[in-house]
C-alpha cells in the first residue's frame, strides 16, 4: 500500500497528463492505491484547480485607455497588421478583424462563434495567424494542449479568449466530453455545464462561455465546425511576402487592446441592439455564426458592412455551402449502397440522413432537422429535382437514384 506521499506524487503526475493518457493510466493506478476511480478522479481534479487558482496570472489584466478612440482606425489598424505580417485568403482578414474586435463585446450576443483556423498542410501561417490573434484579443489564452477540465474551470473563473493550437490532435470524434464543452459555449444560455465538487460531490454550474479558435491541419468534428467561422490558410507563394513578426509583438499592441477595450465598453450597448440584415443562405447557423461580425461592422461604418458582406459571401456561399453539398452528395450516396434502393421516397431520404453522426443535417434548420424544401434546394444545384414515384404499391414523392449518377460522378470520388 502507497504511503500518503508517494499517493500525493501519482496524483500530481495524474494531473498533468492529456485525456487520452489519462483514460489509459487512471484504472491501473486507482488498483494499485487501492482507492476506488471515483476518489482518485477526485483528487485529480482537485489537483487542476487549485494550479488554475494558484497562477493569478494566468490571463492578463490590462487598464482601459483614458481618452477617446475610434472603432473605424481601430479595426483598420488591426486588418494592415494582419495584411504585414500574414497571407490570408480572401475575406480573412476582415472576419478575423471582426471577430477579434468581438472579443471585447462578445457579451453583448446570444451567440459567438468559435473562430477555425485550418490549413491542408504545415507552414502555411497557423502560428503566425494565432500569434498574431493572441496579441490583438481580449484576455487571450494560448495553449496547444488542454483538458476538458481546465476548459471549464479556466472560463469560470477568466472569461478568456482561448486559443489552442494543433486543436485536431485532440478535439476529435473520440473526445466526446471536450466536443460536449466546446459546443456548449456556442450559445450564451446554453453555455453552462454541471460537474460533481467537493468530497460530498455536490453539483455545481460551470460556464463555458468565452471566445474560442481553433488552429489545425484539418477541420475539426462536424458539430465544432458547424459552429465555427472558418478561415482556410493556404502556403504562400515566394512573390506574396509578408514580415516577420517581432518577438516582443504582444508586448508592443498592448495599447491597442487597452483601446479596444475602451471602444468595447463604450459600444457594447449599441452593438447589442443593433438591428442587421444578413444575406440569406439555406444553413441557419452559418448565419447566426456571422450576425456577430455583422452587428460589429455595422456598429463601424458602411465601408466595414460593405467589407462584411463580400466576406460572408466568400467564406460562407463559396465554402461552407458548397462542403455542404458534397457532403450532401457523399452522405445520399452511403444511403443508396446500403439500402440498395434505385428509389428512394423523400421522407425515407430525411430520416436517414438524419440518423447519420456527425452530420449537420438533423439541425440544419435553425437547430431542426432538415426538411424537403431544403433538400430540394441543395439538390436543385447538381440539377436533380424529384418526382412521385411508385413502390411497393405506394404512390410518394422521392428521388431516383439515375437522377444522381452524374452529380456522383463529377463531385464525388471513385469510392464513394
Amino acid at each position: 500500500m502507497s504511503s500518503l506521499k508517494e499517493a500525493q506524487v501519482i496524483f500530481e503526475e495524474l494531473s498533468k497528463l492529456d485525456d487520452l493518457q489519462y483514460e489509459r493510466v487512471y484504472k491501473d493506478k486507482a488498483k494499485e492505491l487501492e482507492v476506488s476511480t471515483q476518489f482518485l478522479n477526485k483528487k485529480v481534479e482537485q489537483i487542476k484547480a487549485q494550479a488554475i487558482k494558484e497562477n493569478d496570472d494566468i490571463v492578463e489584466s490590462i487598464d482601459c485607455f483614458d481618452g477617446s478612440v475610434c472603432g473605424i482606425e481601430l479595426a483598420n489598424q488591426i486588418e494592415n497588421i494582419f495584411d504585414r505580417y500574414v497571407f490570408l485568403p480572401e475575406g480573412g482578414n476582415t472576419a478575423i478583424t471582426l471577430w477579434i474586435m468581438g472579443t471585447y463585446v462578445f457579451n453583448s450576443f446570444r451567440i459567438f462563434p468559435n473562430l477555425s483556423i485550418t490549413s491542408p498542410e504545415r507552414r502555411c501561417g497557423k502560428s503566425s495567424t494565432l500569434d498574431l490573434i493572441e496579441a490583438l484579443a481580449n484576455k487571450s489564452l494560448l495553449t496547444s494542449n488542454i483538458t476538458p477540465a481546465a476548459i471549464f474551470r479556466l472560463i469560470e473563473k477568466y472569461q478568456p479568449t482561448l486559443l489552442i493550437d494543433e486543436a485536431d490532435t485532440f478535439v476529435s470524434g473520440r473526445n466526446d466530453d471536450m466536443i460536449g464543452i466546446i459546443n456548449s459555449g456556442h450559445a450564451k444560455n446554453r453555455a453552462v455545464i454541471i460537474r460533481t465538487v467537493g468530497d460530498n460531490y455536490d453539483s455545481k454550474k460551470f460556464s463555458t462561455w468565452s471566445p474560442k479558435v481553433f488552429a489545425s491541419i484539418k477541420p475539426l468534428q462536424g458539430t465544432v465546425m458547424d459552429r465555427s467561422i472558418e478561415v482556410r490558410l493556404r502556403r504562400k507563394t515566394i512573390h506574396e511576402i509578408v514580415d516577420r513578426l517581432p518577438v516582443n509583438f504582444k508586448d508592443e499592441c498592448l495599447e491597442i487592446r487597452s483601446k479596444l477595450l475602451k471602444w468595447g465598453i463604450d459600444h457594447q450597448d449599441d452593438i447589442r441592439f443593433a438591428k442587421v440584415s444578413l444575406p440569406r443562405i439555406e444553413n441557419d447557423r452559418a448565419m447566426d455564426n456571422w450576425h456577430p461580425l455583422f452587428c460589429i461592422a455595422e456598429n463601424l461604418n458602411s465601408d466595414w458592412l460593405d467589407k462584411c458582406i463580400k466576406a460572408y459571401k466568400v467564406i460562407t456561399f463559396n465554402r461552407d455551402e458548397k462542403t455542404h453539398q458534397i457532403q450532401l452528395l457523399e452522405d445520399i450516396a452511403e444511403i443508396f449502397e446500403v439500402t440498395n434502393y434505385e428509389r428512394i421516397f423523400t421522407a425515407e431520404l430525411i430520416s436517414h440522413l438524419i440518423q447519420m453522426e456527425e452530420r449537420p443535417w438533423v439541425s440544419w434548420l435553425h437547430g431542426k432537422p432538415i426538411n424537403a424544401n431544403a433538400l430540394a434546394k441543395m439538390l436543385a444545384g447538381f440539377e436533380i429535382y424529384s418526382s412521385t414515384l411508385r413502390r411497393d404499391y405506394n404512390r410518394k414523392k422521392g428521388y431516383k437514384r439515375s437522377d444522381f449518377e452524374d452529380a456522383f460522378n463529377r463531385y464525388l470520388s471513385r469510392n464513394s
